[in-house]
């Protein structure tokens, strides 16, 4: 693979697309009114948390998060303006649920005219989705293993509770 560094982060060429070499790591969280009549069941985000190149970013509103998303769209350039389009990875783990609450924020995002795809293996099954200049892809299909199993693996300090 060749690799160059762009605008400070570092890039790599694979298969006609330079992807960047620093992923994004996501993660949301989300309450209910806890009705016992699923017709009343409401949930909404609340918090949805960001960490990419060392920097952790905590958004209160999911348009807070389009917000940043439309800021890396625009530092680095990433519109389909060559023959290598730019992608930033974002890696979710359990992305079938989080996307269930981000996939209509995440298309008002710019689409390049990029090849659109999401790989979905089934019902709320999702492994990529895929936005313009933006690839969003599942851990915990990617690993098999589960964020309790992952802490054990790998010995992590604060588990999953």
């Amino acid at each position: 693979m060749k690799k160059f560094t762009y605008k400070g982060l570092p890039f790599g060429i694979n298969k006609g697309r330079m992807y960047c070499l620093i992923p994004i790591f996501l993660d949301i969280e989300t309450s209910n009114n806890h009705a016992e009549n699923p017709a009343e069941l409401r949930t909404w985000i609340v918090s949805i948390q960001v960490l990419f190149n060392g920097k952790y970013h905590l958004f209160r509103y999911p348009e807070q998060f389009v917000e940043f998303y439309n800021g890396l769209y625009k530092k680095y350039n990433l519109q389909n303006n060559g023959k290598f389009p730019k992608v930033l990875l974002t890696y979710i783990h359990n992305a079938s649920y989080d996307l269930s609450y981000l996939v209509p924020y995440i298309n008002q995002l710019p689409d390049n005219d990029m090849d659109k795809q999401g790989i979905i293996e089934g019902p709320n099954k999702f492994l990529t989705y895929v936005r313009g200049p933006f690839e969003f892809r599942c851990s915990y299909r990617l690993s098999g293993m589960s964020l309790e199993k992952w802490s054990k693996e790998y010995n992590i300090e604060h588990k999953k509770q």
